[in-house]
């Protein structure tokens, strides 16, 4: 994989984020995708982030925190292909069992 390529890839997912929320993203700076792309990524992982991610949305920005809280799954950066696994292992927190993880998810 060519990391340039795939950061390049990600970018153009912000950016076509970024014009749907009506920011300004300059698009002239995003590199060249080589390829189309898709980086393995588990099921649990995607859930764990996005777990992480509410968890601060709660503290940080309640309105959007309530505004997504009833998305159990939500969609990922095309730059991803969801695949059946675990959280990884290098996570500070992949020992703790996560409640989706319990109910057979990984």
């Amino acid at each position: 994989m060519d990391p340039a390529s795939a950061v390049a890839a990600y970018l153009r997912g912000v950016h076509d984020e970024s014009l749907l929320r009506g920011y300004r993203f300059d698009e002239s700076k995003i590199g060249i995708e080589k390829a189309q792309l898709a980086i393995p990524t588990t099921a649990c992982q995607l859930a764990f982030e996005w777990d992480h991610l509410m968890a601060k949305l709660a503290q940080r920005a309640p309105e959007v925190f309530l505004a997504n809280k009833q998305v159990r799954s939500p969609e990922p950066h095309s730059l991803f292909g969801i695949v059946p696994g675990p959280v990884a292992n290098w996570e500070r927190a992949a020992q703790k069992r996560l409640p989706h993880e319990e109910m057979g998810g990984g």
